[in-house]
């Protein structure tokens, strides 16, 4: 059964293992492909999180999601 809750403000506030596995994946992957867009350095940032142990410290899909900008989109170079 899917969620009615389906804004950015509310699974901004859901674990983030939680939104991409079990709550609303395929709406956590359109979130994601805005987000991360075109940028190397942001998909390469998610990853990097992926990779995280989540049972040891859970982050919300907001705090993944803020994670991936280190530096504003418009100053990055490459």
């Amino acid at each position: 059964m899917k969620s009615r809750y389906r804004t950015l403000e509310h699974l901004r506030q859901i674990p983030a293992d939680e939104v991409l596995a079990n709550h609303e994946p395929d709406v956590a992957l359109n979130i994601l492909l805005d987000h991360c867009g075109r940028s190397t350095d942001r998909w390469e940032a998610l990853a990097a999180a992926m990779t995280f142990d989540y049972d040891d410290e859970k982050i919300t899909f907001g705090q993944l999601l803020d994670s991936l900008d280190p530096a504003p989109a418009s100053a990055q170079a490459t």
